[in-house]
């Protein structure tokens, strides 16, 4: 065991022994599969976890939905001048995606 495990398990210990770790949400079960998460580093899957526990969507999340109403959206349109529209709504919301995709991936560096 290297000095860096051998702290953190001293920690857990002292939480333990001072009655930190008891009454924590899922104490006792098997953490949840998840295999989604195999494709995301555990920085992203942190921060979209607190997120989601605190009752919220990430913005990337929100962008690609309406990504996919804008679309179904140009899809029924007939008019060439409500599609042009769209399209640059779409374009809007495909680069703010692209934003906050890159931001994201800056933080968790």
């Amino acid at each position: 065991m290297s000095g860096f495990e051998h702290m953190v398990e001293r920690q857990i210990a002292l939480a333990q022994a001072e009655g930190k770790m008891d009454h924590i949400a899922g104490q006792g079960k098997p953490l949840p599969k998840r295999p989604e998460d195999a494709f995301v580093s555990a920085g992203e899957r942190a921060s979209m976890r607190i997120v989601a526990e605190a009752g919220g969507l990430p913005d990337e999340i929100t962008l690609k939905k309406q990504a996919v109403q804008i679309r179904a959206a140009y899809r029924a349109a007939t008019d060439p001048e409500q599609k042009r529209e769209i399209v640059a709504e779409l374009s809007k919301v495909e680069l703010r995606l692209a934003l906050a995709q890159d931001g994201r991936r800056k933080l968790m560096r």
